[in-house]
């Protein structure tokens, strides 16, 4: 098995493998490191947190090597007239088994206008600055959230490189030049810039230089954002990535231990005399092709409003490890693989769509019937539509969809069989609570290791 770039994918898939596979079959996996792209902030999901405790790695450990900093979700600013964020974690509680976001159209009913995030524990201490691990006790407040962690790039890739190597990876340097085709158009052979042959049952891409050279089609997802420009930043030690609407785009400035990255995204069409880097979204029309796989941004690229930079390679890696080939031709494991992986990033290509759709600061491609379907319903009765592999959360749309588009028309009337004065007490010892909380959660710096 080879695996191809010098990225924290590839890297990610080597110490992964290597666990996956019996030790004796270690060495038979192989990175071709190629060009080493430039350090970029990840910012992951909290099942990247797992994903490394699967691997030996502490948080305290990633903190020293990868300047490793809690994030609790997305703080979303000039969006619309108030900013929201999109937390990893609850807003509220159900009440009378109706989902807590009924309580807002119940609330406006009574003539009041409350605001979504003052039941988000995690969205109270990010708009603090604030963070505390969440607690294991199901009866407290503090067990309402989980929390991503923002990685240097460089420093994970490293941390990983070394697992791998450990457990007998082998590691090669070059670009692919030139490729070797077999009867079937599985690929044979690859050779290297250096002039080096290397032959592999099966090539796993992290560069997006194999389904190129083989040609498969590229599919644009269509959106109007297509450039981007990342620089770095003062540090504000901030315990949420945040999102800013700008006149022509936005930007995206996440924190790591001591610095901050911004990236400032935007539409040539609108700005066609700035510079930057392209960023063409969309992705391929397969991600596995005969004995060729490509894994993150080397399968698809969507602009940060829809995924978490690692949370497309973890995904990828999941479902590799379910489909494992025990052999070189077992097309079906492909196209299982690709139907379950081009669903997820539709999805998210939809939800970058409604996004701006319903943001509509720049001219954007009509909304399909699903897209159309989850904001109508959701217009009229607060009801949340998913689909079959959805990655994104019912609490993610949710907080979209009120953040940009607004309270429902309706609530669910089970509301209505409470006593009043009792629900409104409730939701106010509630906001309270979340309140008194978050302020007392320790202040993050730089200063304060922040998995101690």
């Amino acid at each position: 098995i080879v695996i191809l770039g010098g990225t924290y994918a590839a890297w990610m898939t080597a110490a992964s493998l290597s666990r996956l596979l019996p030790a004796t079959h270690a060495p038979s996996l192989a990175v071709i490191s190629g060009v080493t792209p430039p350090s970029q902030v990840i910012c992951a999901a909290p099942s990247l947190r797992a994903f490394n405790a699967n691997l030996g790695l502490s948080e305290a450990e990633l903190a020293r090597t990868c300047a490793a900093w809690p994030s609790l979700g997305w703080r979303h600013e000039g969006f619309a007239p108030l900013p929201f964020y999109r937390v990893f974690g609850e807003h509220g509680v159900p009440l009378n088994t109706a989902a807590f976001h009924h309580a807002l159209g119940w609330l406006k009913a009574q003539g009041h206008i409350p605001a979504y995030d003052d039941y988000a524990l995690a969205a109270q201490m990010a708009e603090r600055g604030r963070f505390a691990p969440p607690s294991n006790d199901p009866a407290s407040v503090t067990s309402s959230y989980s929390f991503g962690l923002n990685l240097d790039s460089d420093g994970y890739a490293q941390t990983l490189r070394k697992i791998a190597l450990y457990s007998g990876v082998k590691e090669l340097s070059g670009r692919v030049s030139v490729i070797a085709h077999t009867i079937d158009n599985h690929v044979a052979a690859i050779t290297l810039d250096t002039g080096q042959r290397v032959e592999a049952d099966f090539f796993i891409d992290t560069v997006g230089d194999l389904l190129r050279l083989k040609g498969i089609s590229f599919l644009s997802a269509g959106l109007p954002i297509d450039r981007i420009l990342t620089a770095p930043a003062s540090a504000q030690s901030a315990s949420a990535n945040r999102l800013k609407a700008q006149t022509r785009g936005y930007t995206v400035q996440a924190s790591v231990n001591g610095k901050d990255e911004v990236r400032h995204l935007w539409s040539s069409a609108e700005d066609p005399d700035a510079t930057g880097n392209a960023l063409v979204q969309g992705r391929f029309e397969r991600f596995w092709d005969g004995n060729v796989l490509a894994i993150g941004e080397a399968a698809g690229v969507i602009e940060p409003l829809g995924l978490e930079t690692g949370d497309f390679v973890q995904r990828g890696l999941a479902r590799l490890t379910a489909l494992f080939p025990a052999g070189p031709h077992e097309p079906c494991l492909a196209e299982e693989y690709n139907r379950l992986m081009t669903a997820e990033f539709d999805h998210r290509i939809d939800f970058v769509r409604m996004f701006h759709h319903l943001w509509a600061p720049v001219e954007t491609a009509p909304i399909s019937e699903p897209i159309r379907n989850r904001i109508e319903q959701f217009r009229s009765r607060g009801r949340v539509v998913m689909y079959d592999e959805d990655t994104l959360t019912e609490g993610d749309f949710v907080s979209v969809l009120l953040g940009l588009g607004g309270i429902p028309d309706r609530y669910e009337r089970r509301l209505d069989v409470l006593d009043g004065v009792h629900l409104h007490d409730t939701l106010s010892r509630m906001r309270r609570l979340v309140a008194e909380t978050a302020h007392l959660a320790p202040t993050l710096s730089p200063q304060r290791a922040p998995h101690a």
